[in-house]
């Protein structure tokens, strides 16, 4: 359901790609690595997706989201990120539209 997937010995680099599902509304969870904890919470409320996903340092995290549109970004409560395809360690927070 949260999606964690090492693709970098020790978790280097991670790709994060939720399963979400009509059956659940929220999902919450972490793993733990050598680098330090990844945090994946998402939430799905009238066709919007909110979601927090903590990247721990030393690593770097890919997220795929293909079925949310206008997709908002942002690190550490300030920094707005253009893509999600390379993110540095940090917090953020994720919303979108379902199609």
């Amino acid at each position: 359901m949260l999606g964690i997937e090492q693709t970098q010995p020790g978790f280097k680099h991670f790709k994060v790609e939720p399963q979400f599902t009509t059956k659940l509304s929220e999902v919450s969870g972490s793993h733990p690595t050598p680098q330090g904890e990844i945090a994946v919470s998402w939430s799905v409320k009238e066709q919007q997706l909110s979601m927090s996903l903590t990247v721990p340092k030393n690593t770097e995290a890919s997220l795929v989201l293909p079925n949310i549109k206008n997709i908002s970004i942002i690190r550490d409560n300030s920094i707005s990120v253009q893509s999600p395809d390379l993110l540095p360690p940090g917090n953020y927070e994720i919303k979108g539209n379902f199609n």
